[in-house]
Formats: structure tokens, C-alpha cells, sequence
């Protein structure tokens, strides 16, 4: 299985924050970590500034244009407005999760564990705070803490699937992938029709020999979301390279990484390679070929990455299957 791309963990944490009504700030947290996103500043972020603050600002509405800055994306100025609310209000725990959670937006994980750690001394039960430090300890591939945080929280929280979700997502980069099943199994009974969820178990089905459960989880995931790209992309392949040969369906494959090419507008280099395989399992050795160059064209500065795509290109070349 491709593994599953860590900014999900932005799609379940807004889940999870926006399920508590009394908590922070709900805005769409992007799918790749933020530090890879270009926020672009405008002159009329300067006059929005100019013409809502003003000497007299009080702490409400610092607190109030930190929210219009975060969903604009102006993550310094919210994390200012918000430092400056909490320095006179200490014990407002919503608003110290929404600080940390600007840290998160803005990518400095780092910083957002140090803010959770300090509403935890103050309140060792906060969800908010648990499921946010058990994100980052996911970015730092740091399992075992996440799977701990993520634990506890849905300890706290029984009835929200989100926190059971992330900790089958930690036991499945583990490679424990029998913790992974169990665990998003229960997410699944509290809500049945996640198309994350079920591809999540889907994956650790087809990574664990579990085929044809694996392919029941794909069909569904793809049926309750039929935008989910990642949903199609594993799909497809899972089609192009099962163990069992059997189970193998070039065709099908083909159309799957199509989708989801389709449905990102042909950007993410992921799904093209997952294309460039379907076509090589297929016999079109040309094609793949073709296709793995433009991968490559999209590919970023990941030094794994680039050599991985490299092996493929040989591969083709010499009209070989890569080694997966």
C-alpha cells in the first residue's frame, strides 16, 4: 500500500474541533502541512488592519479579528492578537487551544506541543489540547506519544469517531496493522459512512493480507465520497500491485489513478505514479514512461522521493515492473 499521506491528520482535527461547539476556532485547515502552502499577502490585509484597529482595541476584539486572521490565513497576526488575549486572560482555556492551534496552522509543531503541554498542566482532561499534541507527535513520526494522546482522548470523548480514527492512523504507520483494523473498526461504529475511515481500513487490510475485505473497504470509500482522491488512488494501487497476482486488474487500476489525477487536477505527482504503475502493470511500458516523466516534473525537494521515481524510470525503460 502507498502510505497514507499524513495531512489527513488535518481533515480528522478539524472533525474533531468542530465537533465541540465550545471550543476554537473551526476554519479548513489545508491538507498538506501548512509550511508547504505560499500565503499570499495582500495590501488589502493592510487596510483591513488599518481600518478595524485602532489604539483603543480591547481584548475582545483582539480575540475576535484573531479568528478574521486565521481564516484568512495571517497566522502571525493571530498568533499576536491571540498572545496578547491570553496574557489577560490566563484561565481562558478556549482561547489558549485556539493560540496553540495557530501554531499548528502555521506548521511550527514544535511550538503548538509546547502551548498543549501548558493548558495539560493547567487542565490533564482537555480533548482539544490532547488530540492537537498527538497531531504534531504524528508530524514527528513520534507514535508512540501520539497513539497515547489519541488514546486518552477518546477515553474523554467515547462518542466521537475522530480521536479513534488518528490512533489507527498511528498504529498503521507502526506497521501494527491488527491494532490499526480494531481501532477504526470502533471509529467506523460510531460513524459508519467515513470514507477516510474505511480507506484507512482498507489499507491496513491490503498491507496485511486481508484482500477481499480490503477491496469491500475501497468500493465503500469511494462510494460514501466519491471526491476522495486518496480513496481511488490506493485503490488503484492495490489493483496494479496486490501479492496476490490474482487479484491484479490493470484495467481497473488505470481508471482508478485516472480519477484521482482527475480530481486533482493532475498536481499531486502521487496519484501520476500511481498511474505511470498502472499503466506498466498493463504492458505499456511507453505510456508509463511518459507519465512517471511528468511525476517527476511535479515532484518536490524530497531527496526519497526523487530517487524513488528515478528507480521507476529505469524500470520502465528496460520494461520491467519496479520493485514496490
Amino acid at each position: 500500500m502507498k502510505n497514507i499521506s499524513l495531512g489527513i491528520l488535518s481533515v480528522y482535527l478539524c472533525m474533531l474541533l468542530s465537533s465541540a461547539s465550545f471550543r476554537c476556532y473551526c476554519g479548513n485547515l489545508p491538507y498538506e502541512p501548512p509550511s508547504d502552502m505560499s500565503i499570499p499577502q495582500t495590501p488589502s490585509k493592510e487596510m483591513q488592519d488599518n481600518s478595524t484597529k485602532d489604539h483603543n482595541t480591547t481584548n475582545d476584539e483582539y480575540k475576535s479579528h484573531s479568528v478574521a486572521d486565521l481564516n484568512n490565513g495571517f497566522y502571525e497576526d493571530a498568533i499576536s492578537n491571540l498572545n496578547i488575549y491570553c496574557s489577560a486572560h490566563p484561565s481562558d482555556i478556549e482561547t489558549r487551544v485556539l493560540l496553540a492551534q495557530s501554531f499548528y496552522d502555521e506548521g511550527d509543531y514544535d511550538e503548538t506541543i509546547n502551548r498543549c503541554n501548558l493548558i495539560l498542566q493547567q487542565n490533564p482532561d482537555e480533548p482539544s489540547a490532547l488530540v492537537l499534541r498527538g497531531c504534531c507527535f504524528m508530524y514527528h513520526r513520534d507514535w508512540v506519544n501520539a497513539i497515547s494522546d489519541f488514546e486518552k482522548c477518546s477515553q474523554i470523548w467515547p462518542t466521537n469517531d475522530a480521536p479513534f480514527s488518528l490512533r489507527a492512523m498511528a498504529y498503521y504507520h507502526q506497521h501494527n496493522y491488527a491494532e490499526a483494523i480494531e481501532t477504526i473498526t470502533k471509529s467506523l461504529q460510531i460513524k459508519t459512512n467515513n470514507s477516510n475511515a474505511l480507506l484507512l481500513r482498507a489499507d491496513a487490510c491490503g498491507s496485511s493480507g486481508r484482500y477481499n475485505q480490503a477491496i469491500a473497504d475501497y468500493v465503500s470509500a469511494i462510494s460514501c465520497d466519491t471526491n476522495n482522491f486518496n480513496a481511488y488512488n490506493d485503490y488503484a494501487w492495490f489493483r496494479a500491485t496486490c501479492l496476490n497476482r490474482s487479484l491484479r486488474d490493470a484495467a481497473a487500476s488505470i481508471q482508478m489513478a485516472r480519477a484521482a489525477c482527475g480530481l486533482t487536477s493532475w498536481k499531486r505527482w502521487e496519484c501520476i505514479d500511481t498511474l505511470a504503475v498502472a499503466y506498466a502493470e498493463s504492458g505499456d511500458f511507453d505510456s508509463a514512461l511518459m507519465i512517471e516523466n511528468l511525476a517527476r516534473n511535479l515532484q518536490g525537494d524530497s531527496t526519497v522521493d526523487e530517487y524513488l521515481i528515478q528507480q521507476r524510470i529505469v524500470s520502465f525503460k528496460e520494461h520491467k515492473m519496479p520493485k514496490l
